[in-house]
């Protein structure tokens, strides 16, 4: 008969073992749930948000499981090469952000992309904590299918995006969900399109006749609905990557299926390459043009290929790999590579590029040939794991086949896109799943015998508890609740219209002293240029310079070689008339991105404030070169030029023609060089032919009644002044002040 004592401690053995795992079951199964939330009160609110939840979950859950496992040795996570491949990419690249370009970005990342350490570090866990708790085929089914439900959710969202009922939150007929992103709900649907496909199968393959046919018919159906969805998006990459992956299933089954089998995959690969030649042959027609997502891929060319900005931010990589080419520069240094290797022919693209915009190279410059081998033997181990024989879980030829497919599909969008939280957990999700398949060492049910352990042991267990809960509570607030503080400080700091109280804001921001300082002082520098125009208190707008210089300040100190944050500190000094300050931060930013048009931009405009024109003509003429079909720099080019009184040179004489013909320059920035080098007759021109459009236009009359005072013809000045009190009777007074200062000889 058993002791009092020994059936207690079977019982909160038990008992506790079972709040561990359901704590972690809990957790898991909240994790599909992360793409529907929306942080609207967070910067960045479809990453931010998703991302800190993503990472609170998981480190409870990790850490319910580090004492389940110290506890219960059935919950370690088993042996796989899926499980090997994952945990070397992960010291491979903590070695490359280590000794990269900056371990602090490396480390943290930002609110753009919340990746950096600390994401894969929490992806890992979450990879960890899959294969030890999910450890029958009926949890994994379950999850599967919870992820599936949430898809049908996503569904539903697009279809009020498509019926006008909730916004498209990208800003364009691309639908994104509540992802924000069109790409990133793409690969979400990719996966689940293929998952759906899974259980289709599985479902026909089962022989109780009723809830098969049920079964069957839903996942068919979700998997159109996914396609749908997909399609919707007019995601290139990822329709591109379900073609190949459909294709490289079909041809599996060609040379490995049943005669039967055979026979349909057959067909199917005829049907997908007619499906190719008959778009081709149609691809001007109007049904093409009138579908955007078939107009999107009827628009590639050769030449478009050609010129493709993809392919020169790759070229940059290369170039950038070459520097560093063992360990790479570290996760989240990208913008270095860019910046250095900047391609002139990028003029019409953002300026500021962090990413490579394909997977594989985005690697390949944060881990180096090292970082990109880890990156892909996931990939060879998940394809080893797919084909090697299973006792944990029977894979039949068309799971391989559709498995196989499934990963080269995300393989291929991986080209021309990157990762983000959403394709990252289901990535990790499918690797956990085949580790479940292939591990070598299979996993029991919940123990519910007591552990006897002796002193030292017991010491132990609760040694290790005490600082995992110490962990967590250190982890939570300072990789978590001290980011989100900041962003929610900032996202007030920017709402706030009382901007005294906006200040306060900021610099509640900027006290918390996390990864978020980056972007509130890039956010702070912008406001402030802003409101150099704005009539405030001049005292407040001192005490805004102020913290934003000196926010800038440090944030060069900190990272010395991004030529971003001295473009910010550029324009505040400029904005500000410290063209001094302003020139020694454009001088230093060309140096750092010797090739970025913009930033010459700067420099130009600081050496005409400066009124250094010979200088800034030959910044201009530099800018100009690097990219002659640049219209932007061809304009400034010309435009200094007139400042510099050289635009009778044959270059900018050209120049003018291509952009305005034998007619006068109708440009602001001309107006304001004639006027600066005296040559009135020109700027009246540019006056005149507004007018010609625009006639009843009393600000452009009152410009060229300015334009004509200065030009000393006060009669013509005063005409127009009165055709501006005609068209607008709430002028008269200030209107006839300045007509009685100009005949009083005065200048208003």
């Amino acid at each position: 008969m058993l002791s009092e004592g020994y059936c207690r401690a079977i019982f909160e053995h038990m008992n506790l073992n079972r709040i561990l795992r359901n704590i972690i079951l809990v957790g898991i199964f909240l994790i599909p749930l992360i793409p529907l939330y929306i942080a609207n009160t967070m910067f960045f609110p479809f990453i931010t948000g998703k991302n800190f939840l993503f990472r609170i979950i998981v480190e409870i859950i990790f850490s319910a499981w580090i004492i389940l496992a110290f506890r219960d040795k059935s919950y370690h996570p088993g042996k796989s090469l899926i499980a090997y491949s994952v945990g070397a990419f992960l010291v491979v690249i903590a070695v490359a952000d280590v000794f990269g370009a900056s371990f602090y970005r490396s480390f943290w990342s930002n609110y753009e992309r919340m990746e950096g350490l600390v994401a894969l570090t929490h992806m890992c866990a979450y990879f960890v904590v899959l294969c030890s708790v999910l450890n029958t085929e009926k949890l994994w089914n379950r999850y599967l299918k919870t992820i599936l439900s949430v898809g049908v959710v996503l569904f539903l969202y697009v279809l009020g995006q498509l019926g006008g009922l909730l916004t498209v939150d990208q800003g364009s007929w691309r639908v994104d969900a509540t992802l924000g992103n069109s790409t990133y709900l793409a690969v979400h649907m990719l996966f689940l399109t293929f998952i759906s496909a899974f259980y289709y199968f599985r479902a026909r393959d089962d022989k109780s006749a009723i809830s098969s046919t049920l079964s069957k018919w839903t996942y068919a159906i979700l998997s159109v609905v996914y396609f749908f969805v997909m399609y919707k998006t007019a995601t290139r990459g990822a329709l591109i990557g379900l073609f190949v992956g459909v294709l490289i299933m079909a041809v599996i089954l060609v040379y490995r299926g049943s005669d039967r089998v055979k026979k349909i995959s057959f067909n199917t690969l005829a049907a997908l390459l007619a499906l190719v030649l008959i778009f081709y042959a149609a691809r001007n027609s109007p049904l093409v043009k009138s579908s955007t997502t078939l107009n999107r891929f009827s628009e590639i060319s050769w030449s478009q290929l050609t010129n493709e900005p993809r392919l020169m931010v790759w070229g940059s990589a290369l170039q950038g790999f070459k520097d560093h080419p063992i360990l790479g520069w570290g996760q989240d240094n990208f913008n270095l590579v860019f910046n250095k290797y900047y391609n002139p022919g990028m003029y019409s693209q953002e300026p500021w590029f962090d990413r490579a915009h394909d997977v594989f190279f985005d690697w390949l410059i944060a881990g180096g040939i090292l970082g990109l081998l880890a990156y892909l033997s996931i990939f060879g181990t998940a394809l080893y794991a797919i084909w090697k024989k299973s006792e944990t879980l029977k894979f039949t030829l068309l799971d391989q086949a559709l498995f196989t497919g499934m990963f080269v599909a995300y393989f291929v969008q991986n080209i021309f896109v990157f990762d983000n939280l959403v394709s990252y957990t289901m990535f990790f999700t499918l690797l956990a799943f085949l580790h479940y398949v292939s591990r070598e060492t299979v996993m029991v049910s919940l123990n519910t015998k007591p552990v006897r352990m002796n002193q030292d042991e017991q010491f132990i267990l609760q040694f290790v508890a005490s600082l995992v809960l110490i962990c967590l509570v250190l982890s939570l607030y300072f990789l978590n609740i001290k980011p989100i503080l900041t962003s929610k400080a900032l996202i007030r700091a920017l709402s706030s219209q009382d901007l005294k109280q906006g200040l306060e804001d900021f610099k509640e921001a900027l006290s918390y002293k996390t990864f978020g300082t980056t972007e509130t002082r890039e956010q702070l520098a912008q406001r402030v240029v802003n409101l150099r125009s704005m009539n405030i208190d001049n005292s407040l707008k001192l005490e805004y310079f102020n913290l934003a210089k000196d926010e800038l300040t440090k944030q060069i100190e900190f990272a010395p070689d991004d030529a971003r944050y001295r473009v910010f500190l550029t324009s505040l000094y400029s904005s500000y008339g410290q063209g001094d300050a302003a020139l020694e931060q454009a001088q230093k930013a060309v140096m750092l991105s010797p090739k970025k048009q913009t930033i010459i931009f700067e420099l130009v405009s600081v050496y005409i404030n400066k009124k250094d024109y010979d200088k800034a003509l030959e910044a201009a003429k530099f800018a100009y070169e690097l990219e002659p079909i640049n219209v932007e720099a061809a304009k400034i080019y010309a435009t200094v030029a007139v400042y510099a009184k050289k635009d009778n040179d044959p270059i900018i004489q050209d120049i003018m023609k291509k952009n305005f013909g034998d007619d006068v320059p109708n440009d602001d920035r001309f107006i304001g060089a004639y006027a600066a080098t005296g040559r009135y007759d020109k700027v009246l021109a540019i006056w005149k032919k507004r007018l010609v459009s625009d006639p009843n236009n009393p600000q452009l009359h009152l410009s060229l009644a300015a334009s004509l005072l200065a030009n000393n013809q006060r009669s013509a000045a005063i005409t127009e002044l009165e055709t501006v009190i005609q068209l607008k009777p709430d002028f008269k007074v200030t209107g006839e002040h300045y007509i009685s200062e100009i005949r009083a000889g005065r200048n208003p």
